[in-house]
């Protein structure tokens, strides 16, 4: 696997270190760990809340993501609450990608986030995987 830093203007891509895979898209102080693996990008979301106080800078960062055709791996796994701030955030990226022929799919929710997606019935509108790996080759990659 090789690190891909997708060139956007006013984000700085920083690359992680010379032995690891991924890189950081930061702009104002978010910043998406990502992996590209295949042909798909792996997103490590944000640590902790994906809440109203950081959805905004969550939004302008995913849109690095948006390409025509992307696939997109959101992997939850160390979020431990979304409010509705943060799910419409990611909803956003989803309906951007769509736009493009683009595609989102989710992994590694805790059950509290689970249970946020299901109750509003977003289960419905994502693809969710228990494992990154399933995601990912939920994608045929």
């Amino acid at each position: 696997m090789t690190a891909r830093i997708l060139p956007v203007e006013g984000y700085l891509p920083k690359r992680i270190t010379d032995d690891q895979v991924g890189f950081f898209l930061t702009k104002g102080f978010m910043t998406l760990n990502t992996e590209q693996i295949g042909d798909v990008v792996v997103v490590l979301m944000p640590e902790g809340a994906l809440d109203a106080g950081v959805a905004p800078e969550f939004k302008a960062a995913a849109a690095a993501l948006v390409a025509p055709g992307a696939k997109v791996v959101f992997d939850l796994s160390t979020t431990r609450f979304v409010d509705s701030s943060g799910l419409g955030a990611i909803v956003s990226t989803l309906r951007k990608l769509h736009e493009v022929k683009g595609d989102v799919r989710l992994c590694c929710l805790n059950k509290p986030v689970r249970a946020l997606f299901e109750l509003v019935r977003m289960h419905k509108v994502f693809e969710i995987f228990n494992t990154r790996e399933d995601a990912v080759n939920s994608y045929g990659a």
